[in-house]
């Protein structure tokens, strides 16, 4: 990956660690906490009960946070790969050959 790409990769990565925050955040307003009431997801479709348990909530935040740790270990091996120190290779020297000294 040449240096272009890698800056590519780690802003997508970004963008993807902020939606994936969002998703957490909102989600988190159905699960019951000790301030507020949790909200209740209602979902419209086929479903025999519109009601989303706490449980299935609950299943999907950490198959979320899960995605959010798998992001966040790309993005320090795509930093590391960005900020890796890379050594010139250094060229052998030519010698020259010995110049033969003339003795008068």
């Amino acid at each position: 990956m040449n240096i272009g790409e890698v800056l590519n990769e780690i802003t997508a990565t970004q963008h993807r660690l902020a939606v994936l925050a969002s998703l957490v955040e909102y989600i988190e307003t159905f699960l019951p906490s000790d301030v507020d009431e949790a909200e209740v997801f209602f979902v419209e479709g086929p479903c025999l009960e519109p009601e989303v348990p706490t449980s299935i909530v609950e299943e999907i935040l950490e198959k979320i946070t899960t995605i959010q740790g798998e992001q966040f270990s790309h993005l320090e091996k795509l930093r590391k790969m960005e900020t890796k120190d890379v050594k010139p290779k250094r060229s052998p020297r030519k010698r020259k050959p010995a110049s033969k000294s003339s003795k008068s």
